[in-house]
């Protein structure tokens, strides 16, 4: 009855995904030139959302490297436009490209995810934030 609305599995699949990308996108600050700040959010996030990791690792297997016009891809856009921004502002380092920083601070803000404290565990919750904020001022560092 429920493909009836959707078509299909992969249909329904990318309408729960791309509803749960919007939201989550929508509920994490973003600002580019404080990219710290919202590793930590999203490391938070990932606390209290253990699903929103699964399923983004699901829609990477599922589709490959993404496309221009893919849910993600989209969802990143505006995001990485304003890191090149301020990457052309010299306000945070130009060593990478907006798309790879932006990789970066999304694997070291996925520290928050329960399947990676129960393969490492931190020292703490508090410990792993903060790591997690070290790291990506060292990144940005202009």
């Amino acid at each position: 009855m429920l493909y009836a609305y959707f078509g299909n599995k992969e249909q329904l699949f990318e309408a729960v995904f791309a509803l749960v990308l919007t939201a989550a996108t929508d509920a994490v600050p973003f600002d580019a030139c404080d990219l710290p700040a919202y590793a930590v959010a999203m490391f938070e996030r990932y606390q209290v959302d253990p699903h929103l990791a699964r399923l983004a690792d699901w829609y990477r297997l599922e589709h490959g490297k993404p496309g221009p016009d893919d849910a993600v891809s989209a969802a990143q856009r505006g995001r990485l436009a304003a890191i090149a921004e301020a990457q052309r502002n010299k306000v945070i380092s130009d060593r990478l490209k907006p798309e790879e920083m932006f990789g970066v601070i999304t694997a070291l803000s996925r520290m928050g995810t329960p399947e990676f404290t129960r393969l490492n565990p931190p020292s703490g919750t508090a410990a792993a934030r903060s790591a997690v904020r070290d790291m990506v001022e060292q990144l940005v560092r202009p």
